[in-house]
């Protein structure tokens, strides 16, 4: 009879996120989501950006809740649209 104990997992990190990985893993984990909207990555690179210098955070959970609820509450509720002008201040469309 064998007995199987459930390993222990450290989930304890404190430090920068690496941003080039998190947006190529982000990129293709939720390319096909409807909520995904890439226009807010750069505020999703901020955000990770700001977890990564905050001691406070120690657990990459907490992190991904952050960032996952970051992403749920921001998705359609604000599509970026550049608008830009020519040299007489007429807007291009």
């Amino acid at each position: 009879m064998s007995t199987s104990m459930a390993t222990a997992v450290n989930y304890t990190y404190n430090g920068r996120y690496d941003d080039r990985a998190f947006e190529r893993e982000y990129k293709t984990a939720f390319a096909g989501v409807q909520k995904y909207n890439e226009p807010s990555l750069p505020d999703l690179l901020f955000v990770l950006g700001k977890i990564g210098t905050d001691t406070r955070i120690m657990d990459v959970r907490w992190a991904a809740y952050i960032l996952g609820t970051m992403f749920i509450e921001s998705s359609h509720t604000a599509k970026v649209q550049k608008l830009i002008a020519d040299k007489h201040g007429k807007v291009k469309t």
